[in-house]
């Protein structure tokens, strides 16, 4: 009589190995990748607000409330190139890139109009800032998600429908599979 695990390893020993094949994210699911899947970048690849609201320097929010100079605007796709300076904000949307010179993010629900004090996205030359808030807050760092060469999936591992996310932000349209 032999242990499972022994039986296991002469199974897999004598069973011949699929060929593989390239196809589209959509049609991998319920196949089984033939190669790891190594990130070919960080992941986010730069700091990105985790929310809609301000980009801040937290130093400048101790004392709220307080009026920001707004300076500019960075969406996802379109960041703000400039760098932020003290006394200055800018508007910021999920998914969207880090200012220089800004260390947080005040989410628009504690943000309110210079002019009426009620809270909304202010269209005027400043924001008011009710609430301090802290360096770092509602900020998704660089890499804090997947570092560039980290093995993402690994092979023989079963393509579920939540894997083909990762797949896809990892920049694959197709993946090898058995």
């Amino acid at each position: 009589m032999i242990t499972v695990s022994a039986a296991l390893k002469i199974i897999e020993r004598q069973t011949p190995k699929l060929g593989a094949e390239s196809v589209a994210l959509g049609d991998a699911v319920g196949r089984v990748l033939a190669d790891d899947i190594v990130a070919d970048s960080d992941m986010p690849p730069f700091d990105r607000s985790q929310m809609d609201g301000y980009a801040v320097r937290a130093e400048d929010t101790e004392n709220a409330p307080v009026s920001l100079e707004i300076v500019g605007e960075s969406a996802a796709g379109h960041g703000w190139d400039g760098t932020l300076l003290p006394g200055q904000a800018v508007r910021i949307m999920t998914g969207a890139r880090m200012p220089k010179g800004a260390d947080a993010v005040q989410k628009i629900e504690l943000t309110g109009s210079s002019a009426t004090g009620e809270k909304s996205w202010e269209t005027g030359p400043a924001v008011t800032i009710l609430e301090p808030t802290k360096s770092g807050r509602f900020i998704v760092y660089k890499g804090s998600e997947i570092k560039e060469g980290e093995t993402v999936i690994k092979a023989g591992s079963i393509v579920t429908a939540r894997k083909i996310a990762p797949l896809a932000a990892s920049g694959f349209g197709t993946v090898n599979v058995a």
